[in-house]
């Protein structure tokens, strides 16, 4: 199959990018971290041709990094509650945690666009 290009707002590039290397932390086997190493190569060809990266911009990249390095670790603790079948406060407390996290992703992606100058989604 060919690849598909989609045009995306630059925050969703930087996401992609942040959870790829996330990713590639925990690979299993040297075939799934070869696919996540060629995709971060060919998305950051493209970030690194794209967005101007400055001080004001690295600082929102890596509170984005820090952001969906919280939300992999919520859920991998949310997902050790399900495997238990235990639904109890922690389990709640866990789901309410995603939720806030997830805001504060979606509010530094806006971030991102806006000192981008980009819209939401590229239409």
């Amino acid at each position: 199959m060919n690849e598909i290009l989609v045009p995306m707002a630059p925050a969703d590039l930087i996401d992609r990018l942040i959870i790829l290397r996330l990713r590639s932390a925990q690979a299993r086997g040297p075939a799934e971290q070869s696919n996540i190493v060629c995709q971060i190569a060919r998305l950051q060809d493209i970030a690194d041709q794209t967005l101007p990266m400055n001080d004001a911009l690295q600082a929102q990249w890596d509170a984005l990094r820090d952001v969906n390095a919280d939300l992999l670790v919520i859920e991998g603790d949310l997902r050790r509650f399900e495997g238990r079948a235990d639904f109890g406060p922690a389990f709640v407390a866990l789901v309410r945690a995603i939720l806030v996290t997830r805001d504060d992703r979606k509010r530094i992606k806006m971030q991102i666009n806006v000192l981008l100058g980009a819209a939401a989604v590229v239409c």
